[in-house]
């Protein structure tokens, strides 16, 4: 279980400074239930952490561990703290699985959550930030350490977005009040300097794609970026973190099905 905080501790530190790939998969079937999968790319985080480890001090750190493991929440969830019934709720079927191969430089994880109706989407997206409480989830596992490991508070882009659901439509839709705090975050202005001084690049090279697989045609798709398949049942929109940042309006979509 440390590894697995250790993991998410170092999604957030990393999650905007590194070469990572998300992609937010929604599979909705004719019933209303579905599947959403968020899978993480991280693995170029090995490359990172050889320039700040010496190759001894990896060696024996936790991430020189070989590990393919899934962790269903179903099996800790009840006594995770600061996290309400109905959310809870909405979190016990879902799994979290992840691979790490340091020689390899693998380092997958993959949040998996099932919902009952597309009108949970919303709460689980939430819960899946770290105001939402999907930090505390990972630091109520149970020991001694996760009170001394917290989750630092880095801004993501999710967390100036918002989700509404109907039974047959979902949108994203951009927070301007959450938007100008979080840049106006001390850590985004950091962030910021370290762009002028060049180191921008990385910054800018994670990639996020959001796919949303529909139980039937879609009626209308609205959205800058959005891209209707041929078959007008899949929606796709492909983002880079840094231009999410600057144009968050170009991010934004509803579909109606």
């Amino acid at each position: 279980m440390k590894l697995i905080k250790y993991a998410f501790l170092l999604s957030f530190l990393f999650s905007l400074v590194s070469c990572f790939e998300v992609s937010e998969e929604i599979h909705i079937n004719r019933n209303g239930t579905g599947t959403l999968s968020v899978k993480t790319d991280m693995g170029q985080l090995f490359e990172m952490l050889q320039t700040f480890m010496s190759a001894e001090d990896l060696e024996k750190s936790q991430f020189a561990m070989v590990k393919d493991t899934t962790i269903h929440m179903k099996d800790f969830i009840d006594t995770a703290k600061d996290i309400t019934k109905e959310n809870k709720a909405l979190l016990r079927d879902g799994t979290v699985k992840m691979e790490m191969n340091a020689p390899e430089k693998i380092f997958r994880v993959n949040l998996i959550f099932p919902f009952k109706k597309v009108k949970d989407l919303p709460a689980i997206y939430q819960n899946m930030d770290k105001g939402g409480g999907m930090a505390n989830l990972m630091q109520g596992l149970g020991n001694e350490n996760a009170a001394a490991a917290p989750a630092p508070d880095m801004k993501q882009p999710g967390s100036f977005y918002e989700f509404e659901a109907g039974k047959n439509s979902f949108s994203r839709k951009i927070n301007r009040k959450k938007y100008e705090e979080v840049m106006n975050d001390s850590m985004m202005r950091q962030l910021k300097q370290m762009g002028g001084m060049g180191m921008g690049n990385a910054f800018g090279e994670m990639k996020m794609t959001t796919s949303i697989t529909l139980p039937k045609a879609a009626k209308k798709v609205t959205g800058t970026k959005a891209v209707l398949s041929s078959d007008k049942k899949t929606v796709i929109v492909k983002a880079n973190m840094l231009d999410m940042f600057e144009k968050p309006e170009d991010y934004e979509f509803t579909v109606t099905w």
